[in-house]
């Protein structure tokens, strides 16, 4: 993150851009330190995504899941997941319902498996 506002700061200061870049309100210019820039990201980041994708679900030998199909982390038990990291692949849609919806179907998983 302090390389990206590092690179934002490059990119905004050349002069092709010079006619559209107004003064920098934040963090500030005389925020210049990666300490000082690391700890303004500290304070101020967020996400204004959806997460999704970081821990997806998939086939009990597919390394590259850390969920089996039903929303188990491998190798912990009584641990799942079920949010929207769990998707195996971006949705083309807001993912807002289709994250509900992994709730509802998880809480009927842990009924099932009760």
């Amino acid at each position: 993150m302090t390389y990206g506002l590092k690179l934002a700061r490059r990119i905004v200061s050349r002069p092709a851009l010079s006619g559209w870049a107004g003064a920098e309100l934040a963090p500030g210019p005389d925020i210049r330190s990666d300490d000082e820039l690391l700890d303004y990201i500290h304070r101020t980041h967020n996400t204004v995504y959806h997460p999704s994708c970081t821990v997806k679900m998939g086939a009990d030998d597919d390394p590259s899941a850390p969920l089996d199909a039903r929303l188990r982390v491998k190798g912990v038990e009584g641990l799942r997941v079920a949010d929207g990291s769990v998707m195996p692949d971006l949705i083309s849609v807001n993912p807002c319902i289709t994250t509900m919806m992994i709730g509802e179907k998880c809480a009927d998983m842990l009924k099932e498996d009760a």
